[in-house]
């Protein structure tokens, strides 16, 4: 799945974690996600983080397109 809507300098996080640490997106290319930090992930897992803005993870928050 790859997602289709992402906000290059919002923070996000992951889901229950005990770290609280907020990652900013800084730039994404074909899949891959990478944030100031240096983190990176790839898009099967940053459906699954959190948008801080909206306390919704990427899934929910998205609207899916259909082809």
């Amino acid at each position: 799945m790859y997602c289709k809507q992402w906000f290059i300098g919002e923070l996000y996080k992951y889901p229950d974690s005990i770290n609280p640490e907020q990652y900013r997106l800084i730039e994404t290319n074909g899949g891959v996600f990478w944030f100031e930090c240096g983190h990176w992930c790839t898009d099967s897992v940053f459906i699954d983080l959190v948008r801080v803005k909206t306390g919704l993870q990427n899934f929910k928050d998205f609207q899916l397109e259909l082809f």
